[in-house]
């Protein structure tokens, strides 16, 4: 199960100050005891030269077929610092609550008078797990730029180490019929301390990004090619933390420019993944939000 948040919201050079409320439904299918989760979440920013804060706060409900609700709550906290208008230096934290569900039976013997009976109860353990995480890019502002990431994933029974590198470009002209271009490709090479954690013990996953700008319109197409698990995606902010190994995704997102700097997007991602070795599930995420900038 992934932490789901639309990384179209985050538009970096907008504004000083952002807020952006949004919330997605998963509805899953074919092999999977997963039935539907709901996501709500609310992302904040302050940008003040040379510094720009980024909180993220979410809420989710995982509701399973035929047992009780996985409950789970994240916060994600980065610090990014601007220098000489071509670097960004980033350091974060991805704070993981979670809430499993453990199902208690009880049986409880009768006697002459009363028959025995069986009664059964849900009892909520709480886990914290966290990722830390920084980078660095350079940039020429509308050009391109080049980056990496390094992620570092501590849980209960597993630590994993995660590097990303990546490349994007601009291309186009905003002011023609078709508008400008926005391509970018990462690579994320993902190991895992326990090999029993997962069906594999490393990983190499890729990721592209392609946008289009034009007039108030902005629209993403993303795909995740190659096996990944436990895999920390959207600098920091999307985190695949239950096990599954995910084998690829692909997302269409749409964009539009209200008013001043307002903006609504809604998309939709599809994901395919493995919950039990050898049988295939995925899931369809439908997520909008609102963002204001001021």
């Amino acid at each position: 199960m992934k932490k789901i948040m639309l990384s179209s919201i985050i538009f970096s050079f907008i504004g000083a100050t952002t807020i952006t409320p949004y919330i997605s439904f998963i509805d899953y299918s074919k092999d999977t005891s997963k039935d539907n989760a709901n996501v709500y979440g609310l992302y904040l920013s302050n940008f003040k030269t040379p510094y720009k804060i980024e909180i993220d706060a979410e809420y989710m409900t995982l509701n399973y077929k035929n047992s009780p609700t996985y409950k789970q709550t994240d916060l994600t906290i980065i610090l990014n610092y601007f220098k000489n208008n071509n670097y960004i230096y980033r350091a974060g934290i991805h704070n993981i609550f979670a809430s499993n569900p453990e199902t208690i039976t009880r049986y409880i013997p009768g006697n002459m008078m009363t028959p025995s009976t069986t009664t059964t109860t849900t009892k909520y353990n709480n886990t914290y797990d966290f990722v830390i995480f920084g980078g660095l890019t350079y940039y020429e502002y509308l050009k391109f730029n080049t980056k990496v990431d390094f992620y570092y994933s501590d849980y209960q029974h597993l630590n994993v180490y995660q590097i990303s590198p990546s490349y994007g470009f601009n291309f186009g002209n905003y002011y023609s019929n078709i508008g400008s271009f926005y391509l970018q490709g990462k690579i994320n090479f993902i190991k895992l301390s326990n090999s029993d954690a997962a069906p594999k013990d490393n990983y190499v996953n890729v990721d592209v990004k392609f946008q289009n700008f034009k007039g108030p319109w902005t629209t993403t197409l993303k795909l995740s090619l190659g096996k990944s698990a436990y895999k920390v995606a959207e600098d920091g902010f999307v985190v695949y933390n239950l096990g599954d190994e995910y084998k690829s995704a692909y997302s269409l997102s749409v964009s539009k420019k209200l008013k001043n700097n307002d903006y609504i997007t809604g998309g939709i991602e599809i994901n395919t993944f493995e919950e039990t070795k050898g049988y295939e599930a995925s899931s369809t995420t439908y997520l909008i939000n609102y963002t204001h900038n001021f």
